[in-house]
């Protein structure tokens, strides 16, 4: 008997101060959970359309060149494309061109780069930038007809009539910087996508 009172004291003060088990009445209340917001998945092919703006020759100089890469997300769903897609240069007959992106200045590796989100009509550009004249004692260059960018389940691809140059000591290089968000758009009309 003693032992029953003891329980229903106990009981009785563990409720009134307010200190309560998850356990009320019939069920089980569970405890609040954070929301966690769901993080857009990567961009496919299927998803972006590539293009290359020249920007009415805003790029071209004394043998210098240039375009923006403009990524269009095309697809129905927010997602994700790389800050930093890698873009490669192909010829006439869609041979691979020897043309790489310049490491930027402190990345090495470099910091984490987080994806640019692209909601549907949304585009994310950046201005490349590169050498398009024989300047160097001793050049090699090469004539681009096409850039392709990996994404995700495929390639994107987008026609560019360019020509890159650099020194063949240490071979052709271009310029690329970060993708910036840009305002909306609609899909590039001359823009093709490879799968």
């Amino acid at each position: 008997m003693k032992k029953a009172s003891r329980l229903c004291i106990a009981a009785f003060l563990l409720l009134s101060c307010g200190c309560s088990s998850p356990y009320r009445g019939k069920g089980l209340v569970p405890a609040a959970q954070p929301q966690q917001d769901a993080q857009p998945s990567t961009c496919t092919a299927l998803d972006i359309a590539l293009s290359f703006d020249t920007a009415d020759g805003e790029f071209n100089g004394m043998s210098h060149s240039g375009a923006y890469l403009v990524l269009t997300n095309i697809g129905l769903r927010t997602c994700t494309v790389p800050r930093r897609p890698q873009i490669t240069w192909l010829d006439i007959t869609n041979a691979p061109l020897k043309a790489q992106p310049d490491t930027p200045k402190g990345m090495h590796p470099g910091p984490v780069l987080t994806p640019v989100v692209l909601a549907p009509g949304k585009s994310a550009r950046s201005a490349l930038r590169w050498v398009s004249g024989e300047v160097y004692d001793h050049n090699t260059c090469v004539n681009v007809a096409k850039g392709t960018v990996k994404l995700d389940k495929g390639d994107v691809s987008a026609p560019l009539q360019a020509r890159i140059c650099g020194d063949a000591s240490v071979g052709i290089r271009f310029e690329e910087p970060w993708l910036q968000p840009q305002g909306e758009t609609a899909a590039p009309a001359e823009s093709s996508n490879a799968r």
